[in-house]
């Protein structure tokens, strides 16, 4: 189980005074993950997603340890570990936003396509070869 804190923004869904105050608010994407603390054998994983509240929705941080093991990768567990919780959210296909290609690309998060995910996920965030 992650570690959440609610941020400070949250849209309700009843009735708004100001459209144009909602429609800024209102969420784009799904959210962004942030890699810290990275070491030889555990990371922390923050994700920063909007989620549903019965007042509307509000944006939360998920904060995931990573423990590798001993000997083990903490790169492949870290991406393992955004996979699943992608998959918690997502099934087929989703768009990601690539900061190192510049653009946003679809990719799939079928169980099948696990190691292309994997691999890109990997470039993408270790810039590995």
């Amino acid at each position: 189980m992650p570690t959440r804190t609610p941020l400070d923004i949250c849209v309700k869904t009843e009735k708004q005074g100001d459209a144009a105050v909602v429609e800024a608010m209102s969420p784009k994407d799904d959210g962004q993950f942030k890699v810290h603390d990275l070491g030889v054998r555990t990371a922390d994983v923050l994700y920063e997603h909007w989620d549903a509240i019965p007042q509307g929705r509000c944006k939360v941080r998920d904060l995931y340890h990573v423990d590798a093991g001993l000997g083990g990768n903490i790169k492949l567990m870290v991406v393992r570990q955004i996979i699943f919780v992608i998959r918690q959210k997502r099934s087929g296909d989703m768009k990601w936003e690539s900061y190192r290609l510049g653009k946003i690309v679809v990719l799939s998060v079928r169980p099948e396509d696990t190691a292309q995910l994997e691999a890109f996920l990997m470039k993408e965030l270790f810039f590995a070869p």
